[in-house]
């Protein structure tokens, strides 16, 4: 539609769209192999990412993709130098003119329930160049909200404390998980040995098998988890404190550690925490690989400490692609894996060894919270222990053939997660009541925004206003609103998706 300004400058507006036509390759790259154009979730991953993370995701297209962007540009830059210098102004008119005529035909073909002028507005966000510009422009927004976190919420404050006074030591310890899809663990029903060893403490854990995840990527979900926000209104968790701050208040010593990228939406959020350790993980088979067992020796010295309050959290890089990089050669338990055979991450046909690979993952994850129990158990403290993965995975499920979690449509595999909670003997000696209630929700539904207000009424603490209906250890609770952000910052239910 433009031409009609440069209609004698054609070359000059050629070389003006070129940056937009060389992203046009890598969106093809995204639509071949994950179904969906560069758009502002993709931007935050490729924010988020690192040069090995990336050449995981891309690995094995990598040479196809620069031999098709070299001939590509190639191809432009030809074509530009065959573009007239100018052209008439009528016959820019009707090029102009055309354009607009069409953008404005095809919103009419938009079936979403919307006004026309709302149709006109996502036929803009939708376009390719449009697109970008838009998705960039948020992100560049976003970053800054993040980066002034600190200062946004400075006089926040929950005035949290807990009920009543607990006699001895506390230790409460949240595990964030990644990747992991409640359909592939044992104990919650899947037909493969992936947790034997939570299994011989099935009677010594609760589990949710009803649970949704907030956000379909990590730096969606992780704060809907951790702070007071919801997928209807994700925006609140950059104008409030998290769970962190709210047991810094109530006289707890918090830790983070992380085996995660520090990713812009939980970074802010961590810096809330009395104490941070990252793991320097670049996600390769090389370089400073580092698996989640790493982290118990960073949580024997925090449990070394003679805190008499701690709340810890322990973010795993999980079932994170590459997967057979997630786990040591002992956990090689499901084979042919991709330990030994370089697959393609969306190669179906190989689906069998990809399937193998992100099922010893959920054993390594399996041996790893197990091991989390046992340390905590000998502390004899009142404590528990929390598990939640931030989003679960697609598989090669259905015909649809997804991967990963890159699809801005969620499946049901992504939005649900497992949830299990361990509580010590003395715990359930104090708090027999809320050990009840978190058994009696077992199968209750269970929406993101549950869990800040679960976590906090696990941990007995309690703050003005607070909605303890909310919490699945309350008598109160009849099942939480299970909603997932997906794509685009578009809400579904989760009992619409596939």
């Amino acid at each position: 539609m433009p031409v009609l300004i440069f209609y004698k400058h054609l070359k000059l507006y050629a070389w003006i769209l070129s940056p937009f036509i060389a992203v046009v390759p890598a969106s093809l790259f995204c639509v071949y192999l994950y179904h969906i154009p560069i758009n502002y979730d993709v931007l935050v991953v490729i924010y988020n990412t690192n040069p090995a993370e990336a050449y995981e995701f891309a690995r094995g297209y990598m040479w196809y993709f620069i031999i098709f962007l070299v001939f590509y540009l190639f191809f432009y830059i030809k074509l530009i130098e065959r573009l007239p210098r100018e052209v008439s102004l009528k016959v820019s008119l009707i090029m102009s003119m055309a354009g607009l005529a069409l953008f404005c035909v095809l919103s009419l073909f938009n079936d979403q329930p919307a006004t026309y002028a709302a149709k006109l507005k996502e036929g803009v966000t939708r376009s390719s160049f449009g697109g970008l510009t838009y998705s960039v422009s948020n992100l560049v927004k976003n970053i800054r909200i993040a980066s002034r976190h600190k200062e946004l919420v400075k006089d926040f404050k929950f005035n949290a404390r807990q009920k009543q006074n607990v006699a001895g030591r506390q230790v409460y310890v949240l595990i964030i998980g990644e990747s992991s899809r409640a359909k592939s663990w044992q104990i919650l029903g899947y037909n493969r040995e992936t947790s034997p060893n939570l299994a011989k403490k099935d009677s010594q854990l609760v589990k949710f098998d009803n649970v949704c995840s907030g956000g379909y990527i990590t730096n969606l979900a992780v704060p809907l988890y951790l702070t007071r926000a919801t997928p209807d209104n994700y925006d609140q968790h950059f104008h409030e404190k998290s769970i962190v701050a709210a047991f810094n208040e109530a006289g707890f010593k918090t830790y983070w550690l992380s085996n995660q990228s520090n990713f812009q939406d939980v970074a802010m959020l961590t810096e809330e925490a009395s104490e941070k350790v990252y793991l320097p993980s670049d996600y390769t088979f090389t370089k400073n690989v580092h698996m989640d067992m790493k982290l118990l020796p960073l949580l024997k010295s925090v449990l070394a400490n003679a805190d008499q309050k701690s709340f810890i959290v322990l973010h795993t890089l999980g079932s994170h692609y590459r997967y057979s990089a997630r786990y040591p050669e002992e956990y090689n338990f499901f084979r042919p894996s991709t330990k030994t055979n370089l697959v393609n991450p969306t190669d179906y046909t190989k689906s069998k060894y990809i399937i193998n690979s992100y099922d010893n993952t959920i054993r390594y994850t399996d041996a790893l919270i197990s091991q989390v129990i046992d340390m905590i158990r000998q502390t004899d403290a009142t404590s528990s222990v929390s598990y939640i993965s931030d989003h679960g995975e697609d598989m090669f499920d259905d015909e649809r053939r997804l991967s990963q979690h890159i699809h801005p449509v969620p499946s049901k595999y992504i939005a649900h997660v497992p949830l299990f909670v361990w509580l010590s003997p003395k715990y359930r000696s104090v708090f027999p009541d809320k050990v009840s209630n978190l058994k009696s929700h077992e199968h209750s539904p269970i929406g993101s925004q549950n869990i800040f207000f679960s976590l906090m009424d696990i941990g007995n603490i309690t703050y003005p206003q607070i909605d303890s209906a909310k919490s699945i250890t309350s008598p109160a609770f009849k099942g939480g609103v299970q909603r997932i952000l997906g794509g685009g910052g578009k809400v579904y239910k989760y009992s619409d998706l596939k």
